[in-house]
């Protein structure tokens, strides 16, 4: 009985992993990374901030790139078609980032490297990820009833 216990947190574990993966890759920038990306779009001179004429040059590059008939005016068809080529190109670049995280992932866990995870491999990797869990929240402050304090499943 005890070993289906364990099958069934290593289930259980397993779901929530393949789960988690794109929740963490789409996790939304902080205001910190947001702020980081547009000191390094708009600070050409890279002196650490963004004078007037850097940000009418970046302003101007939207309004360019947002006035697709080049007649000098964005009408709002335009604005919008802007936005959705943006956050079409932001999106790619997402799963993109997702590819690379479940393979990086992957290729961590295969320690044998034959392109398959065996159960002991799968199950290797999942404890290792549930240590890097418990030790982030052991750092954030995380208190009682977070994932990271979750009983092992042969201690239940």
């Amino acid at each position: 009985m005890n070993s289906f216990r364990k099958e069934i947190w290593v289930g259980i574990g397993a779901i929530a992993l393949g789960l988690s993966l794109p929740a963490f890759a789409q996790t939304p920038p902080d205001s910190t990374q947001v702020r980081q990306q547009m000191m390094q779009r708009l600070d050409t001179n890279h002196d650490g901030k963004i004078s007037d004429d850097e940000w009418k040059a970046g302003a101007d590059k939207r309004f360019d790139a947002a006035d697709a008939n080049h007649d000098g005016f964005v009408t709002e068809a335009e604005l919008k078609a802007a936005r959705e080529k943006r956050s079409a190109q932001q999106d790619a670049r997402r799963a993109e980032m997702r590819e690379k995280h479940a393979h990086a992932i992957f290729t961590r866990m295969d320690t044998n490297g034959d392109g398959k995870l065996s159960k002991a491999e799968f199950e290797a990797g999942s404890q290792k990820m549930r240590e890097r869990m418990q030790q982030r929240a052991r750092q954030n402050g995380a208190g009682s009833g977070s994932m990271g304090d979750a009983p092992p499943p042969d201690q239940e």
